[in-house]
């Protein structure tokens, strides 16, 4: 177990569980007693998280599969001078000189990168005039434990793997940080202003803490 002393305003204890590993995001202030006793009555819960399999490492491999959009594609190498990543029907087509596994990766994390930029861009863009906000940015990071940020100058910034999920879970995310432009907070009128645009985002943030850690390539 891993416990992180937060020395920013945090009020709360965070639980998360990152490849079977649990690390406790805990206030500064608050004392050692007191986390084991929220440990321990999460104890179940820590349980049956510890319980999943884990997700099998790529490899990087022809006929392997990738996610996007929630949609599940063959991974498909095809030797060439020019690298080119297309998105087909059913499938994953990357054209390459560059044959070793760690190139493959790099490939296809900069194209998720670029897809999810054009695809969040579009997200926001939807639902910005429903929300009657405009973000001054929308930025694209590779983050560890989160999927959205929004900054007091009206920046977005998005986490890229989020576009393997669905688009349900997309938008939900998208709608989250936007609805921080107008509350910059977690108090009842933000909650508020969610449930008015996204009234399943319950739904959608259980199924980032059971499927999260699943968002990789």
């Amino acid at each position: 177990m891993h416990i992180v002393r937060s020395a920013r305003r945090r009020k709360t204890v965070q639980l998360q569980i990152r490849q079977h590993q649990i690390i406790c995001r805990a206030p500064q202030h608050l004392p050692d007693a007191e986390v084991l006793e929220i440990l321990t009555k999460k104890s179940d819960w820590i349980t049956q998280q510890l319980q999943r399999p884990l997700a099998q490492p790529k490899q990087y491999l022809d006929g392997e599969i990738f996610c996007y959009l929630g949609q599940p594609y063959q991974l498909h190498l095809v030797h060439g001078t020019k690298t080119d990543v297309q998105r087909l029907t059913d499938r994953l087509v990357v054209t390459t000189a560059q044959t070793t596994p760690d190139q493959i990766k790099a490939i296809l994390i900069h194209w998720y990168q670029q897809q999810a930029m054009a695809e969040l861009s579009d997200r926001v863009a939807f639902y910005q005039g429903q929300i009657s906000v405009s973000p001054s940015r929308i930025l694209i990071k590779s983050y560890k434990t989160r999927w959205g940020t929004c900054h007091a100058d009206g920046r977005i910034s998005f986490n890229w793997r989020i576009i393997l999920a669905p688009l349900t879970i997309v938008d939900s995310v998208v709608i989250h940080e936007l609805c921080h432009l107008i509350h910059l907070n977690h108090s009842a009128q933000f909650w508020q202003l969610v449930q008015q645009h996204d009234p399943d985002h319950q739904l959608a943030r259980r199924w980032l803490k059971q499927h999260g850690s699943t968002l990789e390539i």
